[in-house]
């Protein structure tokens, strides 16, 4: 794990970065240690290293001073060879967003070996392939991720490989995380200590952290976007569920609106834990399945909701559209499925997503409440929605929470069956 590169923008000094002593291992990393550069390869600064006289990977310096010279939002840059991601990097098929570790690396772009990254005219192509990513794998090579801010990440996770000794301990193989959400403005001396930054982060590197990065404001929208900004502004904040590959588009919109994803068990557990949102806030509860088995596991929850006159939205993902007429392998009928068991239920198309959440919110809390079920195929919740304004129809207020006491309420169960609006 020494010919690894971990950088770091140098705050108030354009052009400069911190980059990792090349020869040094990963345990003997201290800010301290860290050699200041520029994009042009400039040593500014270094350590006194006596005999070893440490310099930096000339290598490291290509990608990273690309990076760095390219995107002056991001404030750090990693690139590894560990066992798991040179596995990812050899394979055809590349990252699968097949576990929910790996959904978290929606945005990833790949680029072509061309050899030992030794040529600087290799950089225009580099930046080409991770373009506004967050992630890169490097073909045969390895991978590499980006930041406005520290974040732990873990892009070995997917691969299910573990990295080995000392980089597991200071978790320098995910130090370059996106840091857009939950890393923003956030003080690192606040995070609980499973999250401590590693002994490196410290120093100029730490002020670079502390920094973070806004949220840019949305424009395009997709259609997952569109369902999640329906969802925010009827103040909705959770979203319960058991998710699959047609919810990936889905989960990383809300993770950017930094709403709450509570993992069920399984898909009805899930559904039950929104049942008890809406029956606690008044405002439906969202629930989240993927296709075949996932929805229909689904069918009791929201069954449950619907004799309970509970609001509720149930998002079930389908396969491709242009598939699903001939596709057999756990596709099932939504329409047929959910039509006898909530209020309404329909497919969510990208002209008229907005239409639909409108009409969704709408009918789920109107007298009587229940649940409605939409269905998003897999190419449509990525898909540029042209129905995306978002205007919340009129809704019957959400009910005041409700408090499990016995203070100050009536006791005896005949006198409040008589004052029961509908006993």
């Amino acid at each position: 794990m020494m010919a690894n590169h971990i950088s770091m923008r140098v705050p108030g000094e354009e052009g400069a970065f911190l980059i990792n002593a090349y020869g040094m291992m990963y345990e003997e990393i201290t800010a301290s240690s860290l050699i200041k550069i520029d994009v042009e390869g400039n040593i500014l600064s270094k350590p006194d290293f006596g005999e070893l006289n440490y310099g930096i990977n000339k290598a490291g310096y290509v990608i990273h001073s690309a990076v760095h010279a390219a995107r002056p939002e991001l404030a750090c840059v990693i690139h590894t060879h560990s066992w798991a991601s040179m596995a990812v990097s050899a394979l055809e098929c590349g990252l699968l967003p097949i576990t929910q570790t790996a959904m978290r690396f929606l945005k990833i772009g790949y680029h072509d070996y061309q050899g030992v990254v030794l040529n600087l005219t290799e950089q225009e192509s580099l930046l080409r392939d991770i373009g506004n990513k967050e992630a890169l794998i490097l073909r045969n090579h390895g991978a590499m991720t980006v930041g406005a801010a520290w974040r732990s990440l873990q892009l070995d996770a997917p691969a299910g490989t573990l990295l080995p000794g000392p980089a597991r301990r200071h978790g320098l193989q995910h130090a370059a995380g996106q840091g857009r959400a939950a890393s923003a403005g956030r003080n690192l001396e606040q995070l609980p200590a499973r999250h401590a930054p590693p002994l490196w982060l410290d120093g100029v590197a730490r002020a670079a952290a502390q920094a973070g990065s806004p949220r840019p404001e949305l424009q395009d929208m997709n259609t997952s976007q569109v369902i999640i900004q329906y969802l925010a502004a009827a103040g909705i904040r959770h979203i319960f569920g058991y998710p699959g590959d047609p919810s990936v588009e889905f989960l990383e919109a809300a993770r950017r609106e930094n709403m709450t994803f509570v993992l069920g068990s399984r898909e009805g557990t899930a559904g039950l834990m929104a049942q008890a949102y809406g029956q606690l806030t008044g405002r439906p509860g969202v629930c989240l399945s993927t296709l075949g088995p996932g929805a229909t596991n689904l069918v009791n929850a929201v069954a449950n909701a619907y004799l309970d006159r509970v609001p509720m939205l149930a998002i079930s993902g389908q396969i491709e559209c242009r598939r699903e007429p001939y596709f057999t392998h756990q596709v099932v009928d939504h329409n047929q499925l959910f039509t006898s068991i909530s209020k309404w239920t329909t497919a969510v198309q990208p002209n008229t997503v907005g239409t639909i959440m409108r009409k969704a919110l709408r009918i789920a809390m109107a007298e009587r409440p229940g649940p409605v079920h939409l269905t998003t195929a897999a190419d449509v919740v990525g898909a540029e929605a042209s129905d995306s304004d978002i205007l919340l129809p009129p809704m019957q207020a959400a009910r005041t929470p409700q408090i499990f006491s016995m203070t100050g309420v009536e006791v005896d169960p005949v006198k409040r069956l008589k004052a029961a609006r509908r006993p």
